[in-house]
């Protein structure tokens, strides 16, 4: 039996990678035009139309490139959509997702998993309250042992409101990824521990590829934040903090005998993981240069 819960976790068992799973796109074309043509023609996934009249053709459309491993793939896809059709300005860089990956060095299914429970229960800065497990009866945050019982029947972590108009402009995921378009699920060794946030609209850190190009990625290294628990916790307190999702988070907390604090008592910074992570979300800016 995996013990689940531990007070640490030792990141010699990872590898770590940080990478950019899409980048979307808003752009504007002066005649009205057929989504399915322009996806056809420039060899898109999708393209959603914004403005569509009673024929379906529209002038303005919504548009994603995935998996994005350098900015020159944007800008060549870019160019020949500027190309083939006239567009009132330059597209418009309206949303961006950037991922921190976990790869388990031993091939190991249970340490995935416990990367991923780890990514949420010891998280400093969630971008939301609003945490929750999708696919299962009881949605909420329970024990650190009911979480890792539930990511390992393949439930995913959502952190803010992802929909409708009240969609929060960040949100974040939390999930074993053991299929994509490029993993197939026997092909264990691309398995890994997903942490992902995403920034739309407003909270988009750029809105041009000449902006996108200039951005330092580390920025976003609040986001990916941890901390850990002291070793020398009484048996009551490690009882309290695997069964409280929330010990970890940043938060006004009022200190035993007067004053306040930001940060449990029973916690303190994850320096090998915090540093690890951010020297990947530093890469991931030079490796997108190339």
């Amino acid at each position: 039996m995996y013990m689940y819960f531990d007070l640490d976790l030792d990141i010699n068992k990872y590898r770590y990678k940080a990478v950019i799973d899409f980048v979307s796109f808003e752009f504007e074309t002066k005649k009205a035009t057929k989504g399915f043509a322009i996806k056809k023609n420039i060899n898109l996934t999708y393209v959603k139309p914004l403005n569509a009249g009673k024929g379906g053709a529209a002038t303005r459309y919504s548009t994603s490139l995935y998996d994005v491993t350098s900015w020159s793939i944007i800008e060549k896809k870019l160019a020949s959509l500027q190309e083939k059709y006239t567009l009132v300005d330059e597209p418009k860089i309206v949303s961006v997702e950037v991922s921190l990956d976990a790869y388990s060095k031993a091939n190991s299914r249970e340490d995935i998993i416990y990367h991923v429970c780890y990514f949420l229960w010891f998280l400093e800065n969630p971008v939301s309250d609003n945490k929750r497990i999708a696919n299962t009866k009881a949605s909420g945050i329970g024990s650190f042992d009911e979480l890792y019982r539930k990511v390992s029947d393949g439930n995913t972590i959502y952190i803010g409101n992802f929909r409708g108009s009240n969609a929060d402009p960040i949100t974040m995921r939390i999930y074993l990824k053991e299929t994509d378009q490029n993993v197939k699920e026997e092909d264990t060794k691309k398995h890994r521990a997903r942490i992902e946030v995403t920034l739309n609209a407003e909270a988009c850190p750029f809105k041009t590829i000449e902006e996108a190009r200039k951005y330092k990625f580390n920025l976003l290294g609040n986001y990916f934040r941890f901390r850990k628990f002291k070793t020398n916790l009484n048996p009551l307190e490690k009882e309290l903090v695997s069964r409280s999702s929330i010990v970890t988070q940043r938060r006004d907390r009022h200190r035993i005998g007067g004053g306040r604090r930001i940060h449990s008592r029973l916690t303190m910074a994850h320096m090998p993981l915090n540093s690890a992570l951010y020297d990947r979300l530093r890469n991931l800016t030079r490796d997108l240069q190339e």
